[in-house]
């Protein structure tokens, strides 16, 4: 890899780079079919349906016949059709996974969904399962993420891109109801970037073309990181407590060896990202069914001030008692080890006086039942 000085590197981030492609999370996503054939089979012929949307399915099937007019030069008449999915070929040898059949016209569309599969079909067994139709009457489509090429001439290629972008020329939002247009929104989301994730786009091309200097720059991300942990660990060895957190989302210093549940977390990406240092404190585990009288006592007393400031974020396994935030300055990223331990130093007092509301509360840790034992040792 070719090793560029700080003056270059400085000057190639200086340009403009391409915009980065967003993706909106879909109800797809979240029930994970984004590529999955059937599913997406599934919402094509739910949307074909004329009884189910009769308002869509105009659309879908309007630009449908306007690609198949394009691209075979057939005009498929269609009346009061029927969509089937997983359509049993003759003989039992096959299924189609779409069928849009027009009894009334003799007419029909067979549609081979692919995302991500070859095409491996016996089409000419799709065909003739047909063969009650005239061949100018029926047309049969290999629909794919690109235009894949078909070695049966009756069969024409139409990617997933080309009918919503035609379907899209048909849409008029304003007649849908706001479910409607969620559920149609998410599925042309969902299509467009499938499709983007095989065609060569300007952001792979720009990364293609200047691998070597966003790895050289992605190695400083790396050594950025390191130096922030490094910092955190220094930090916990000097209480001689540890560290948990496998990612740079969070870090937790906590002293392990006497098991206090009560602890700081801190955000290495924030540090890296936006130069702040936010340091929680934080009770998880057996300390954490004490948290709703806890909060009632610290409440009530004076930890709480314009520094260190209440949250309310909690789950059933922690909870962030209160926080603190700067912002850091050049002076303090040089000598980050030192700022984190000054501002561990200050929030001591208000991390140790909860430990002892929470042991008044009940709460026990090593540290208690060592106490116990010193005050037993003293009556005795």
């Amino acid at each position: 890899m070719d090793f560029y000085s700080i003056k270059e590197l400085s000057f190639f981030l200086s340009t403009p780079f391409p915009k980065q492609r967003d993706y909106e999370i879909t109800y797809l996503d979240i029930v994970n079919i984004r590529t999955k054939e059937n599913a997406i089979s599934k919402i094509y012929a739910h949307y074909l349906n004329l009884q189910a949307s009769p308002k869509i399915s105009e659309w879908f099937i309007s630009s449908l016949l306007d690609l198949i007019e394009t691209k075979s030069n057939k005009k498929i008449e269609l009346k009061d059709y029927d969509v089937f999915l997983e359509y049993v070929t003759l003989e039992s040898l096959g299924r189609i996974d779409i069928v849009i059949d027009s009894k009334a016209t003799q007419s029909a569309i067979l549609i081979e969904n692919k995302v991500y599969h070859w095409l491996h079909n016996d089409l000419a067994n799709y065909w003739d399962t047909f063969s009650h139709y005239e061949s100018d009457n029926k047309v049969g489509i290999i629909l794919a993420l690109i235009n894949l090429p078909s070695s049966n001439s009756n069969f024409i290629s139409i990617s997933h891109i080309e009918w919503i972008s035609k379907m899209e020329e048909y849409i008029d939002f304003s007649i849908l109801s706001d479910r409607e247009k969620i559920h149609l929104e998410d599925f042309i989301i969902n299509i467009k970037y499938i499709t983007n994730e095989t065609v060569m786009n300007d952001n792979i091309k720009f990364y293609l073309d200047h691998s070597s200097k966003i790895e050289q720059v992605l190695g400083f991300k790396e050594e950025a990181s390191r130096f922030v942990n490094a910092a955190i660990n220094s930090v916990a060895t000097k209480y001689n407590w540890d560290v948990y957190g496998g990612s740079n989302n969070f870090k937790q210093i906590w002293d392990k060896n006497n098991d206090v549940r009560v602890f700081y977390t801190l955000f290495p990406d924030e540090i890296l990202q936006k130069k702040e240092l936010k340091l929680v404190v934080e009770i998880d585990d057996r300390a954490r069914g004490y948290y709703d009288n806890l909060i009632i006592k610290v409440l009530s007393s004076n930890v709480f001030d314009s520094s260190f400031i209440k949250s309310d974020f909690k789950n059933k396994n922690s909870a962030h008692i209160g926080f603190i935030v700067f912002k850091l300055t050049e002076s303090n990223l040089e000598n980050l080890s030192s700022f984190i331990d000054a501002k561990i130093s200050e929030l001591e007092s208000k991390r140790n006086f909860i430990h002892k509301q929470l042991v008044a509360l009940g709460y026990e840790d090593k540290t208690t039942l060592l106490n116990e034992n010193k005050q037993l040792c003293n009556t005795i």
